[in-house]
């Protein structure tokens, strides 16, 4: 029942000529481009991890390199401090995926759950 009414308010917007509501003005809705309240996460996309990783991969370059470049001058070797870089590197970046995954999976759970109640 309560689809069918769904359906039937669907068809009747618009007086019932099937036109739907009228456009939006977007000009008189600035607040839809005002970013969120503090202390409200937003959704993690593509466009999201990616502008994390403009600045977690330099700054992991510069720090993992650091201990690389301390490697190298504690051994004298080089490839010492390139596995020391290496190691370092992946490390960080594996735990940086795996927050990542974490927290698209809570936003995961949490969408079904609101879907569902």
């Amino acid at each position: 029942m309560i689809t069918a009414e769904r359906e039937r308010q669907k068809t009747a917007t618009g007086g019932g000529s099937g036109q739907g509501p009228p456009p939006r003005d977007r000009r008189r809705e600035w607040w839809r481009d005002l970013p969120p309240p503090f202390n409200r996460p937003r959704p993690i996309n593509g466009r999201s991890v990616r502008r994390g990783a403009l600045i977690a991969v330099p700054f992991l370059t510069l720090v993992d390199g650091l201990l690389g470049v301390m490697a190298w001058y504690a051994t004298g070797r080089v490839w010492i401090g390139l596995a020391v870089y290496a190691i370092a590197f992946l490390f960080t970046l594996g735990e940086f995926a795996l927050v990542a995954w974490a927290a698209n999976k809570r936003q995961e759970t949490e969408r079904r759950r609101a879907r569902e109640q």
